[in-house]
């Protein structure tokens, strides 16, 4: 490949344009984001145990009842599941991770707990009227483009029972999304990305009109091979939010902040919770 070509890699792309590789469905890759999903001492890929407990447990307080049937979308190795499944629900996983989904499977009849698992993408989703509960956690909302994200909200709304609830996190106006970066480059003898030898190039860049700041990761292999990681994290505000599950049906919507520790990533006050209500139906 000749250096021209790196440069064209390397430029600002147009708002929302897609890598040419991703990482979720990744052979080797998904490999480390397992490992990274098990680590109990970083809150990465998932949050630590005990966040996930609170969180869990606060859930229960407000929304669940007993025998809901629950729905966790990027559920990765089943760290949710698994709780949720111990405390007596219904509970049902989606992962496009292959290597997460073996390891939930694994660890759920090691422990004899009945959890449905089912490697997909969650734009794929095609249930109706099935669950009580639908989790998104971790921010995944914030991270899908906007095409993603309404269809998304449309499967999700089908899929809720009447009166079904909807539950995701995501940053806030308070989070500090407007964030760019000096390119940096480094040489990597095999690591997260590739097993072999690498050159990876990263950066941030911010676009002010969506509100989005995009994380790229540029990784040329030895044999010139090139794969382009793009990241699109998005912060919203309250009413934004609103406005997106309202145009989708939903007609509750409400909003729980300071539900989790602050961490070396985020503080508390960044990321806040919805409860977004699909209605209930009247009449015969």
């Amino acid at each position: 490949m000749k250096l021209n070509d790196y440069i064209t890699f390397a430029s600002r792309p147009s708002v929302y344009a897609p890598g040419t590789s991703t990482m979720w469905d990744d052979e080797y890759i998904s490999k480390q984001l397992l490992a990274v999903h098990l680590n109990p001492d970083i809150d990465l890929a998932s949050r630590k145990p005990s966040t996930i407990i609170s969180t869990l447990q606060w859930l229960e307080k407000i929304v669940l009842k007993a025998g809901s049937a629950i729905l966790d979308l990027g559920c990765g190795p089943g760290l949710y599941t698994e709780y949720l499944a111990e405390q007596g629900y219904n509970v049902t996983g989606v992962d496009i991770s292959a290597h997460s989904i073996g390891y939930a499977q694994e660890s759920a009849q090691k422990k004899g707990l009945g959890i449905t698992y089912r490697t997909m993408d969650y734009l794929d989703l095609k249930d109706r009227d099935a669950f009580d509960l639908i989790l998104m956690i971790f921010t995944d909302f914030g991270v899908l483009v906007p095409k993603a994200r309404e269809k998304v909200l449309a499967n999700i709304y089908r899929a809720l029972k009447p009166g079904g609830v909807f539950c995701f996190d995501f940053l806030n106006d308070s989070f500090p999304i407007a964030e760019e970066g000096n390119r940096e480059w480094e040489i990597c003898n095999g690591d997260f990305w590739k097993k072999g030898p690498y050159l990876l190039l990263q950066e941030k860049q911010f676009y002010p009109e969506q509100n989005v700041c995009l994380s790229q990761h540029i990784v040329v292999e030895d044999n010139g091979e090139t794969s382009i990681y793009r990241f699109w994290t998005h912060a919203f505000k309250h009413h934004h939010i609103r406005e997106l599950v309202e145009k989708h049906g939903f007609t509750g919507c409400d909003f729980h902040e300071n539900i989790l520790p602050n961490c070396q990533f985020y503080s508390s006050d960044d990321i806040s919770f919805c409860l977004a209500v699909k209605q209930e139906r009247t009449g015969k």
